[in-house]
């Protein structure tokens, strides 16, 4: 089971690294790997068994969430977790291992989007969503915000390139207000990992107290 995260650029610190390298091996037994692609490894600590891969440097620079499916495309065969660095993680993270029957395994989202990409899981190399990332570049870099990866893995799969298909939601919490200290009803059931839609630096929310229990090491 190997876990890959995503640094790119200044939104969010080395430290961000390290607390979820430090929830996940707290809260997961079993894991293979923790992986971090970066293009800035100052800061993130030696002893939590980090594997820092520096990010490329392609002829076309390349931000943010673009890189995800470039990740998805590129990481090595495996039961693979991707997690955004945002993530409060709350217990045993195995429960987001790939489903086989699809290529490519995501988080549920709202009526208005069909999915959420802070947690992807995958096995084999998916290379469609980065192959129509580089084809039209262009088009997709013009839509409006927050026209991203998402809409990339979305576009695949209407295609036919791609299989998707969607975690539990009793696995996922939702914090969407940054004042929001009880959101009982927007907390899965058997609740792993806590989506801040809302206070969505959890650097900048530690009065939460969700951030204050599981954002820390």
């Amino acid at each position: 089971m190997n876990f890959i995260c995503l640094k790119h650029g200044n939104k969010y610190s080395s430290e961000y690294v390290n607390i979820l390298a430090y929830r996940l091996r707290l809260t997961t037994p079993d894991i293979d790997s923790i992986v971090c692609y970066t293009d800035n490894a100052d800061g993130i600590v030696d002893h939590l068994g980090i594997d820092v891969r520096m990010l490329p440097k392609l002829e076309d620079p390349t931000w943010g969430w673009w890189w995800k499916p470039y990740l998805v495309a590129h990481h090595e065969t495996g039961d693979n977790i991707f997690v955004d660095l945002d993530m409060l993680i709350t217990g045993d993270m195995a429960v987001f291992l790939p489903d086989p029957a699809v290529d490519i395994t995501v988080l549920p989202n709202s009526a208005v989007k069909k999915i959420n990409s802070s947690i992807i899981s995958w096995r084999q190399p998916i290379h469609a969503p980065w192959i129509e990332f580089v084809a039209r570049r262009d088009f997709h870099l013009g839509q409006p915000s927050p026209w991203g990866d998402q809409e990339l893995f979305e576009i695949c799969e209407s295609r036919g390139e791609i299989s998707m298909g969607h975690h539990s939601g009793s696995n996922i919490g939702w914090l969407n207000r940054r004042t929001d200290a009880t959101p009982v009803a927007r907390l899965g059931v058997d609740h792993r990992v806590i989506v801040c839609k809302g206070p969505r630096n959890p650097h900048e929310n530690l009065d939460n107290p969700y951030v204050k229990e599981y954002w820390s090491r």
